[in-house]
């Protein structure tokens, strides 16, 4: 969008006179697509109700059907008369009621940045959402003195202008209604003395109501003054400005590529609120200061296990984590992997910390904020999420630090707001919109939140990192801040890297750091694997920290403190929140009387005990005057507080004999599918654990794997058997997963792994994991077995078989079954890596080669040498592009002509069909056999093709059968329209795929290999990893399509990656990217995790297939 035309449009909306007219798009939006919040969704139910109430018979309903299809004002009139005349007054209110009174405000942080706009605003469409997402009354155009003050600028709430559905007689079905004087008196003052600015109303002004109205203002006022501005989508705005008379003042502004670009846009209009920095005196430096000194004392703390004489802060033993950005579109001014300041003091200003328990979320946001203390940066400012959703921003900071304080940061300039524990809100989905609202009205800040990244869903706005796992290197050089035997370190390290459970032990820095600490505290013995173990041994010396420095204080107490803890962490853990009112806390502890009455005998009261555990321990820490309504105890970290609540729920377990009763029956499968068996625990503490993780079974399955880590022999099977009975296989998954102690025969039985096409990276972590939680690595190989056998998912059978590579490789080690060797395991596990796949629906196979063949799909791409890459002086041109240089392909290839079809591939997985989408309305999913597939990862897309006895193409072999020896941006040409005619790109997609070779034009199908939906449709996965450039090409390079590699200054290239995430090669442009972005030389990658809309792949053969 030109720069002029948004800052004409800032500069008016920041007027006095400036009014949002909101349409339909917004309530879509608000209301996360219900259908009733467009014209067309309305009437189409009010039609159904018809039917329903006997006034219309369905078979007659195909006329109106269509009219609405046409989506024409004159024709939409018709109907919205109809159902106005058949529904009468009384069923007419009953009506709208059930069509929007339900509606709910599901994503507010489109409301919170037009009410950030600071002008009046207007609504067209029936619903009260925005009023709702606002917390604003909403006015009917029939409430005249609500509507006369609201345009005087006295009532602040939402004008609708179409009318409200609790105001029934207000709502403006049909143009007879709108032959009114008042609601053309509204629209004149609007239209006459107000600039309007029109937002997601392009699909409203085709509605009869608000086109009837509109018409007769423009018609009435011609002449006026006063401008209209009308937001539109990039693809829409040719068509909105060929529709406008010549002499009209409206102003169609494009504001992105896609809906979700509405946001943002939004948000760059709102006024800029510059922060008023104060005068430097006594009394704000004395408040900084003092501001700095409590930060500093927060993001410093180090708990006790981990503090030594020469190491009492947390700076004294953190290594610099780094971290990368985890985006489905490449974030090219993004570095590929740096330190958190990289990111969050560069370009971008809005980003979430995520990683795994322990890996150092909350202690790289910690030690980046005192960093910033001591810079000329923003200022930091440190908060808990489930603190400023239960008390507000402010309020947060204020309980948090002081009212002062608070004063103080409300004037001071820029500032770093950090949010840490997305993951632990109580209400993970009101935290998720009240951040993105938070941030919306920090504009002129930078954001950053943490999050557990198990059942984390991207932020609109928000930008993803994940936390790196230590490598080697940082694993050394952390372990050696608690021990000064290098040889020591390195040979537990190596021991613990050896077996996948104990390797994440020493990739996680909380973990590793518990490690360390045993190290120092037991110099001849090795530390324990499991992790409950470690847990156990290492609170036991955070409790007694005497035990490393006789000069420490002790407890009064030991025992009685750590049972105290233990009862109030399983008390308090399910409220998700990790500081809690004292109040609160002796209530919860009065709940155990013989336990009360013991802490009242040895310190008077449990204040007194937090207060002695905080000041020996660091395990908690106590804010606020003794036995004063304002104090309150904090756990600084989840994982101490989980262990805690593992360690009393183990106790209560014995105390009320659960586990010696008989196990309730429980299916096979239970980590997958629901089967409540109808037998409840009538145990509460079990039953509320089980209540509270319905809804969020992560809440809870941390604690109860410890538990079962705790618990010995057949215990741990036994609460399996109760939690599956409870039928929650979310739960049962993630703890069967993680917990350990569990028999072969409970993992086997829960195993079935959670279906449906978007949760294979669940079952993929739980495979992975078997060799842990088995034990048995012929139980495993079977498993792993019957797993790929019940399976049709691409991304299943990868990692079925990369697991069994692993222990046909040796490496995964584990027990075998009696009478067999560990070599026998190994040699079953290498055959069915290779049978795997030919056994895989073998008909469905050969009926697909046959049905290539018939139809010649398989093009030749002839041996010789090519030009692959930009030239420098192309137009558009990126610099990962180039350098432009030879290839010289050793013998010819074949290359599918067409993208892979949905047909095609559903004879491999025909359970993919779930992942079609009907691209909002636009593309019905049971039309699109022909078109490509997509929703497809690098490794399905991977398997498929090894399946069929081919593979994905090189991305240099992708181009030069796109090219087909062209020089030209496109195959047929260098402009954008010469694209057009070839390809399927946005715009001229309709922003949904299209069949295969069936191009906008004739011209399509001259391509001269005889390929088609090179330029796009959908984007291609390539074999090969994302390199930034060609540089070292220059020269040339031979490739060899039989291999396929390519000789490169005498080296064999590619090499297949050690690590599977590495980001895959993607060529070509889809039906939702740019020109520029479908040119033969357009680079990108993605994450082979990543499956979207906008997202397929083709297949080449190395070398002509038998005849």
């Amino acid at each position: 969008m030109p720069t002029t035309l948004h800052a004409d449009l800032r500069a008016d909306l920041h007027t006095a006179h400036a009014v949002a007219l909101v349409g339909s798009a917004v309530a879509r939006h608000l209301s996360a697509d219900a259908p009733t919040t467009s014209w067309t969704g309305l009437l189409r139910h009010g039609l159904d109700r018809l039917v329903t109430l006997g006034r219309l018979v369905a078979a007659h309903l195909a006329p109106y059907e269509a009219l609405l299809a046409t989506n024409h004002p004159t024709s939409q009139h018709l109907v919205a008369e109809l159902v106005s005349r058949e529904l009468g007054p009384g069923e007419r209110a009953r009506w709208l009621r059930d069509a929007l009174g339900a509606l709910t405000p599901k994503a507010p942080a489109i409301a919170q940045a037009l009410g950030a706009l600071g002008v009046p605003l207007a609504s067209a469409t029936p619903d009260t959402l925005l009023a709702a997402a606002l917390e604003r009354p909403a006015i009917p155009w029939t409430d005249r003195s609500g509507a006369e003050r609201w345009l005087r600028g006295d009532a602040p709430g939402v004008l609708h202008l179409l009318g409200c559905w609790d105001t029934p007689d207000s709502v403006l079905l049909g143009v007879r209604a709108l032959e009114d004087a008042h609601a053309q008196a509204i629209l004149q003052a609007l239209r006459t003395s107000r600039t309007l600015v029109l937002i997601g109303c392009a699909d409203a002004l085709r509605t009869p109501a608000l086109d009837a109205l509109w018409r007769w203002a423009r018609a009435r006022f011609a002449e006026s003054e006063s401008r209209v501005y009308l937001l539109a989508q990039d693809d829409q705005v040719d068509a909105l400005r060929a529709g406008l008379p010549k002499e009209d003042r409206t102003v169609v502004v494009p504001y992105g590529e896609r809906e979700d670009d509405l946001l943002p846009f939004l948000q760059s209009l709102a006024p800029v609120r510059e922060p008023v920095v104060i005068e430097s005196s006594a009394d704000h430096a004395a408040t900084l200061d003092r501001y700095k000194r409590k930060l500093t004392a927060e993001a410093e703390l180090l708990n006790a296990p981990f503090a030594a004489p020469h190491r009492r802060k947390l700076s004294d033993v953190y290594v610099r984590l780094r971290l990368r950005p985890q985006a489905e579109h490449e974030l090219r001014d993004q570095p590929a992997e740096a330190p958190l300041s990289a990111y969050l003091l560069g370009s971008r200003r809005r980003w979430v910390v995520l990683g795994g328990p322990g890996s150092g979320k909350t202690t790289s946001v910690r030690q980046l904020a005192l960093r910033l203390l001591d810079e000329d940066g923003p200022l930091p400012v440190l908060l808990k999420v489930p603190d400023v959703c239960a008390e507000g921003l402010w309020g947060a900071v204020e309980q948090r630090y002081d009212a002062d304080i608070a004063g103080m940061l409300q004037q001071h300039g820029e500032l770093l707001w950090m949010f840490d524990g997305l993951d632990e809100a109580l209400n993970p989905n009101e935290a998720r919109e009240k951040m993105v609202s938070l941030a919306a009205e920090l504009q002129g800040h930078r954001v950053v939140l943490s999050s557990r990244d198990a059942d984390y869903d991207p932020l609109t706005g928000f930008d993803d990192l994940m936390i790196r796992a230590l490598d080697e290197d940082q694993q050394e050089e952390l372990l050696l801040c608690y021990t000064t035997d290098a040889r020591r370190a390195h040979r537990v390290l190596t021991r613990m890297r050896a077996r996948p459970r104990t390797r994440d032990l020493v990739e996680t820095p909380l973990l590793l750091s518990l490690i360390g600490t045993l190290l120092r505290a037991n110099p001849d013995q090795d530390p324990p694997e499991r992790r409950a173990t470690l847990y156990s041994e290492a609170i036991a010396l955070a409790l007694n920290p005497s035990l490393l420095d006789r000069k420490r204080p002790t407890l009064k107490d030991e025992a009685l403190a750590g049972e105290v803890l233990g009862v109030l962490s399983l008390a308090l853990h399910g409220e998700a929140r990790d500081r809690y009112p004292m109040r609160q806390v002796a209530r919860a502890l009065q709940e155990h009387k013989a336990l009360n009455e013991q802490v009242r005998e040895v310190y008077g009261d449990v204040d007194a005990l937090l207060r002695d555990v905080a000041k020996v321990t660091r395990l908690v820490t106590v804010r606020g005057r003794a036995r004063s309504a304002q104090a309150s105890v904090h756990f600084p970290h989840r994982t101490y507080r989980e262990f805690f609540a593992a360690e009393a729920l183990v106790a209560a377990l014995h105390d009320c004999r659960l586990l010696e009763r008989d196990a309730p029956a429980w299916n096979a499968g239970a980590a997958l599918n629901a089967s409540h068996s109808g037998r409840r625990t009538a145990e509460p503490v079990l039953e509320r654990i089980l209540e509270d993780s319905r809804e969020r079974p992560q809440t809870w399955s941390e604690v109860l794997a410890l538990t079962c880590g705790l618990l010995e022999g057949t215990d741990a099977d036994r609460l399996i058997a109760w939690l599956a009975a409870d039928g929650n296989p979310r739960l049962v998954a993630r703890v069967v997963a993680e917990g350990e102690g569990l028999s072969a025969e409970t993992v086997q039985r829960a195993l079935g792994l959670e279906s449906g096409w978007g949760q294979w990276e669940t079952r993929r972590d739980l495979l992975l994991k078997l060799p842990e939680t088995v034990g048995d690595l012929g139980v495993v190989v079977g498993l792993v077995d019957n797993v790929a056998r019940g399976t049709t998912d691409g991304n299943d059978l990868f990692w079925a078989r990369e697991l069994l590579r692993r222990i046909a490789r040796g490496e995964v080690t584990g027990e075998v079954p009696r009478g067999t060797t560990l070599q026998d395991v190994q040699a079953r596990a290498g055959v069915l890596v290779e049978v795997l796949l030919a056994r895989h629906r073998p008909k469905e196979r050969e009926a697909l080669r046959r049905s290539l063949r018939e139809q010649d799909l398989w093009k030749t791409i002839p041996a010789g040498d090519y030009l692959v890459g930009s030239p420098e002086k192309e137009e558009g041109r990126f610099d990962d592009e180039g350098p432009q240089h030879p290839v010289t392909l050793t013998s010819p290839f074949q290359i599918l002509a067409v993208p892979v079809t949905w047909a095609m591939y559903e004879h491999f997985d025909p359970r993919h069909r779930a992942a079609r989408d009907d691209f909002d309305g636009r593309c019905p999913v049971d039309r699109q056999e022909q078109h490509p597939v997509y929703n497809v990862t690098w490794y399905a897309a991977a398997t498929f093709a090894e399946w069929l006895g081919a593979r994905l193409p090189l991305e240099a072999e992708w181009e030069i059968a796109c090219r087909a020896r062209t020089t030209t941006q496109y195959w047929n040409g260098d402009t954008e329209a010469d694209l057009a005619a070839v390809g399927w790109y946005a715009g001229n997609s309709g922003r949904h795929t299209h069949p295969v070779a069936t191009p906008p034009t004739d011209q399509g199908a001259e391509h001269p290999w005889g390929l088609h939906d090179l330029h796009g449709n959908v984007r291609e996965w390539c074999l090969d990893t994302w390199v930034n450039d060609y540089r070292g090409r220059e020269t040339g390079v031979t490739l060899d399509p039989d291999v396929p590699q390519m000789t490169l200054q005498g080296r064999d290239w590619p090499e297949e990656p050690a690590n599977l995430t590495a980001r895959r090669m993607v060529r070509g442009g889809s039906w939702n990217n740019t020109a520029r972005n479908a040119c033969s030389a357009y680079r990108n990658s993605r994450s082979p995790r990543i499956g979207v809309r906008s997202q397929g792949f083709r297949l080449v053969l190395s070398a002509a297939p038998e005849p």
